[in-house]
């Protein structure tokens, strides 16, 4: 395996972890404060905002590996 195959690899696995955060994080701030209210603020519960940062690093990590395997492809 080369090393842009891998980059490629673990964007991938990053951009899935993501995507399953979101959607974790939706389900629970749904269950948190319903679907037909506005009030978010009362749905940002300690396990969201957790959940929040995670999604923040995953975007980045998501990101950096992307960018990563760019520079990786143009130099290969």
């Amino acid at each position: 395996m080369s090393q842009a195959d891998f980059l490629t690899l673990v964007t991938a696995l990053f951009g899935v972890a993501l995507l399953v955060v979101l959607v974790w994080r939706t389900v629970l701030k749904e269950q948190a404060v319903g679907r037909r209210s506005t009030d978010t603020a009362s749905a940002r519960t300690d396990r969201i905002r957790t959940l929040d940062l995670v999604a923040v690093g995953l975007t980045v990590l998501t990101a950096v590996g992307a960018i990563w395997r760019i520079v990786v492809g143009l130099t290969l």
